[in-house]
């Protein structure tokens, strides 16, 4: 329920704060501490940089992988989260994310078949993940259709910069 959080049987989260405790002293490392207010200023902060600016955000949730606070990240108007492993993307579908970029390549089987059978063919979900040459997305065609996708597995390569649109734009030529 709460990795590394020795609740007493029954604490429920919102009475932490009745323990008393010190981060310093009664916690075990590393130990997320937040501060409400400065979450608040943060979290509208950056909502508001990525309205006024026209770019969605997809905040790395490998950090915390709190459902409270990627929810409230949600509801401030992030776009999805972003995970880097396939046991991350479980956490965040566990908590409902409308949307997850695994910002890595997904390159593992079972991996891969996981995230068809219980991400793609959900439907209720969007995931993307990244692919860095044809050989990648030759392994998520072959596994994925193994697997019976329900719908298509966007990928992306990791980067999209002026430097890099031409051997990008030769590489989706190539895996089309």
């Amino acid at each position: 329920r709460c990795k590394g959080l020795p609740l007493p049987v029954g604490m429920p989260l919102t009475r932490i704060a009745d323990l008393g405790w010190n981060a310093l002293r009664d916690l075990e490392y590393p130990a997320l501490v937040i501060h409400e207010e400065r979450l608040v200023h943060n979290i509208t902060m950056m909502a508001d940089y990525c309205h006024d600016h026209r770019v969605e955000l997809a905040p790395h949730a490998k950090t915390s992988l709190s459902p409270q606070l990627i929810r409230r990240q949600m509801e401030a108007g992030a776009w999805g989260a972003t995970a880097a492993t396939a046991a991350q993307v479980r956490g965040l579908l566990a908590a409902g994310v409308p949307r997850i970029l695994l910002a890595n390549l997904l390159v593992d089987p079972v991996a891969i078949r996981w995230i068809v059978t219980h991400v793609l063919r959900q439907g209720n979900t969007g995931f993307s993940c990244y692919v860095d040459s044809v050989a990648s997305v030759e392994l998520l065609d072959r596994e994925c259709g193994q697997a019976d996708p329900a719908g298509p597995l966007d990928v992306a390569p990791p980067a999209l910069t002026a430097a890099s649109t031409c051997s990008i734009a030769a590489f989706l030529i190539a895996v089309m």
